[in-house]
């Protein structure tokens, strides 16, 4: 197996590398420096002066606000950005410094050849860029930091410029509860870098430039606010429950699971950014706008996921899937669940080193990654597998090469590893969930649920892996053993071997009115009428009926037009209003199986095949589900 990026000669090399294992990893924190200018950072490229200039003339002078440039300069001319942005604001603008602490009602200029990060005692630190390789200053690198010293205070920028510098960093400081401002694309002169931050679905704000400098004030006046929601007895018994069941009517996220901590801040964040301070003229708001849900419940889902984010963890979950692969042959697939998997680069992470595990393996196993999100927009980003330079940082050139193809200043995943990836989207806490796992990977999530909330999950997991499978969790995550569902085998990677005993979660059972009433001597179409006969389709039907297997053809809603064969064995008509819908038809367990392989072979226009599912009623209990793109009238 290849040796891993910067990593020391090892007796034996893995995949992830230690090197860098913290300058991007964010934890959701409490600002600790809650007397200090909010930190603005803005990131700029190519026709990032014109920008510079418009939204500084706008910027407000408050002493709740401080700012620092990244803008991309030649390494080898000295910059007259000071002086030329002096002349379209009244704030004070400096050249950086090493060291500098923020003062407000100023604009810090990052010098050529120079990155620029935020330390724990709240200094500006200026270093020499490692490699000559990428745009300095980093957008990235500054951002990161921004997160990770200054949580929910830290406020991000994204201005013209080519290339995706600053993708990566706008998901971190929105996994840290801060906010994201985007200059709107079609103004920008280079639209490469707000068009990539857009991508990354961190952003709470896209606007022209000179729109911003008011939304930065009311954002820093609303400072504070989420200390008040906490502790109004109004917002308790009324507020709160009007926002959760606004959310919950138009994402199906159910809020009331996550701790109030969490739900707080968030309210309180989308408060400022929609510039309102009352929580009931809020939760009106919210009712009538749906968009508003969705942002909402989007800044409590997003997560910080990088590709081999913490690399020593995932040395020890290959050394596990390692004796999992010796175990298994050619006939075998190892399935992997990756719940919560935000924009995928764990999913693929995990996909990587599976491949490197089998690849030059005779008659090695095949694998199968399940992807999912409740997040529409996260789960888009991992589908179409396309990454920002910074997001590879942590992958060696050599594991480049072979699983990714560079292009316009991006990586795309090769389809040879996209093949084996199926995202879908799924709530983890109510919706079936995947069966006959091998690994199921969660990782800080749990620390968010309330502990029914978690209970339930863990009841889920548990029902889903297969004896003696493994569940990962994240490394700031806990898991009480005493309820004897797993037991851990390694503390440090969070690795956890699932106990045999009975599933306390038991998947639901749908109440059925009646098994589906297909005649079995013919073929029945729902959308046809049935008077038309013939002696050829008879001896068709007879043929069908002997000697193929049941066959459903469904239109793009997912419903049901035309059938083959017996298929009543496999589909029943649920109870209540009458749906024609395929996924209503099948049990329950399999049905989050069959809306990853739909999507799928939508996607790909490609036939697609599952792993062999358990029927209930079925001889020897499992099935293989084939599915069959068609052309009707010249449409898929």
């Amino acid at each position: 197996m290849p040796k891993a990026k910067d990593e020391k000669p090892a007796n034996k090399p893995t995949v992830g590398s230690t090197e860098n294992a913290s300058s991007k990893e964010v934890d959701v924190v409490e600002s600790a420096l809650s007397n200090e200018p909010i930190l603005v950072a803005i990131g700029a490229s190519a026709g990032g002066l014109e920008a510079l200039k418009e939204l500084v003339s706008a910027l407000p002078i408050s002493a709740k606000l401080s700012y620092i440039v990244a803008q991309h300069l030649s390494p080898s001319h000295a910059s007259l950005m000071t002086d030329i942005l002096s002349q379209s604001t009244r704030l004070k603008v400096r050249d950086l410094t090493d060291k500098q602490h923020p003062e407000p009602g100023t604009i810090y200029v990052i010098p050529p050849n120079q990155d620029a990060t935020l330390d724990k005692h709240g200094f500006i630190r200026l270093q020499t860029p490692r490699t000559g390789v990428g745009p300095k200053p980093s957008v990235d690198a500054l951002f990161a930091s921004l997160a990770q010293q200054r949580g929910d205070d830290a406020i991000g920028i994204i201005l013209s410029g080519t290339g995706s510098d600053g993708a990566v960093g706008v998901r971190l400081i929105k996994a840290a509860g801060g906010v994201v401002i985007v200059q709107d694309p079609k103004l920008a002169k280079f639209d490469g870098m707000p068009n990539s931050a857009i991508r990354a679905g961190g952003v709470d704000l896209i606007l022209p430039c000179n729109e911003i400098g008011p939304s930065l004030l009311s954002i820093a006046n609303a400072r504070g606010s989420e200390d008040g929601l906490e502790d109004d007895e109004e917002y308790i018994s009324g507020s709160y429950e009007r926002i959760i069941a606004s959310v919950k009517r138009s994402t199906k996220m159910d809020l009331g699971n996550y701790k109030p901590g969490t739900i707080n801040r968030r309210i309180a964040r989308r408060m400022s950014i929609v510039d309102i301070h009352d929580i009931n003229e809020y939760a009106q708001f919210i009712s009538q706008t749906p968009a508003e849900a969705h942002s909402l419940s989007r800044d409590i889902l997003i997560s910080v996921t990088e590709f081999f984010r913490d690399p020593e963890l995932f040395q020890e979950l290959e050394k596990e899937l390692a004796k999992l692969v010796e175990r298994k042959t050619g006939k075998d697939v190892i399935r992997v669940w990756i719940a919560g998997c935000c924009t995928g680069e764990e999913a693929y992470t995990i996909g990587i080193i599976l491949s490197e595990l089998t690849r030059e393996r005779p008659n090695s196993p095949q694998f199968l990654i399940f992807a999912s999100d409740l997040d529409n927009d996260s789960l888009n980003v991992g589908r179409a597998a396309i990454y920002p330079e910074s997001a590879l940082d942590r992958i060696s050139d050599e594991l480049r090469q072979r699983y990714f193809d560079r292009g316009n200043g991006v990586w795309t995943v090769k389809k040879s590893l996209r093949k084996s990836l199926i995202f879908a989207n799924q709530n983890v806490i109510e919706d079936p969930p995947f069966s006959r796992m091998d690994l199921v990977s969660c990782r800080n999530l749990l620390i968010y649920l309330k502990k029914t909330a978690q209970n339930r999950v863990l009841e889920l997991f548990h029902y889903s892996i297969v004896k003696g499978g493994i569940l990962f969790l994240g490394k700031s995550e806990a898991l009480d053993e005493s309820q004897g569902l797993f037991k851990s085998f390694s503390t440090k990677a969070k690795l956890f071997h699932r106990l045999d005993g009975k599933a306390a979660y038991n998947a639901p059972k749908r109440t059925v009115a009646t098994p589906l009433e297909f005649n079995q001597d013919s073929v029945t179409d729902v959308a046809l009428a049935r008077d038309r006969r013939s002696r050829s389709s008879q001896l068709n039907r007879i043929v069908v009926d002997l000697y193929c297997p049941p066959v459903v053809t469904i239109d793009d809603k997912d419903e049901v037009i035309h059938t083959a064969g017996q298929v009543q064995r496999f589909l029943t008509l649920p109870q209540g209003d009458m749906s024609l819908s395929l996924l209503q038809m099948v049990p329950t367990i399999v049905g989050a199986e069959l809306r990853a392989l739909l999507h799928r072979c939508r996607r790909a226009n490609e036939t697609v095949s599952s792993s062999r599912l358990k029927f209930e009623g079925i001889d020897d209990g499992l099935v293989r589900l084939r599915l069959n793109p068609i052309v009707a009238h010249g449409t898929n």
